[in-house]
Order: structure tokens, then C-alpha cells, then sequence
């Protein structure tokens, strides 16, 4: 196994984790587990267009995985905020 192989594992494991915290956050009766919720899905974005750029072989669905990369971290971003912004005192 290569090591770019072994990294897009890693990534995927580590994606499918974020959407399972996310499923598990969503069914919480808890005020806080929305916005872990959507933190967590944010999370995955950024993870599957890295999986996108370590296996596309083309120079555009490097370029559209680099926009969903900066996209997904503005979505991190946000998500942050909202869950800073909404649970503190």
C-alpha cells in the first residue's frame, strides 16, 4: 500500500467519524448538540476534499477539490462561531 493510499484511508475513517458524531449530536435532546451537530458535518467537508486532491489525477478536479477544501473551512469556520457565539454565558 502506498502512502497516498494509506492517507486517503485515514481521511475517509476519519470523515465517516464525523458524520457518525454528527448523526449521534443531531438525536440528542441537548441545547448544544445542533450546533455539534453541524460542527461536526463541517468538519467532513475539508477531510473529503483532501481524499479528492491526494486521488484525482486531473488538473480540474484538483482545482475543484482545492475551492471545496476552502469552502469547507469557511463552513468550519462558521459553524465555530455559531457554536461559541450560541453557548456561551
Amino acid at each position: 500500500m502506498s502512502i497516498q493510499n494509506g492517507y486517503c484511508i485515514i481521511f475517509l475513517i476519519m470523515a465517516a467519524l464525523q458524520v457518525i458524531c454528527a448523526i449521534v449530536a443531531f438525536k440528542s435532546d441537548k441545547l448544544i448538540s445542533n450546533y455539534a451537530g453541524r460542527l461536526n458535518l463541517a468538519l467532513a467537508v475539508p477531510l473529503i476534499a483532501n481524499v479528492m486532491i491526494i486521488k484525482s489525477g486531473d488538473a480540474g478536479l484538483s482545482y475543484f477539490s482545492y475551492y471545496l477544501s476552502y469552502i469547507g473551512m469557511d463552513l468550519v469556520m462558521v459553524s465555530l462561531i455559531n457554536y461559541t457565539e450560541k453557548n456561551t454565558v
